[in-house]
């Protein structure tokens, strides 16, 4: 992203939250990030290479589907 990482973002996404609460999922390719990305407010984490029905499954259960 040109203006902000994933964690800027997750961030400014959550401080705006009003009653409401967005998913969010990390999906990189640094691995050793996921404390940092779950501190900033993130649902969850998937490290690339991920599977399709990882990238489902992770879908699914914060979309409560």
């Amino acid at each position: 992203m040109p203006n902000m990482d994933g964690l800027e973002a997750t961030r400014a996404i959550r401080s705006q939250e009003k009653g409401s609460h967005i998913p969010i999922l990390a999906l990189t390719a640094a691995a050793g990030r996921y404390d940092e990305c779950l501190k900033a407010g993130m649902d969850g984490f998937l490290a690339k290479p991920f599977r399709k029905t990882e990238l489902i499954e992770a879908i699914n259960l914060h979309l409560n589907i």
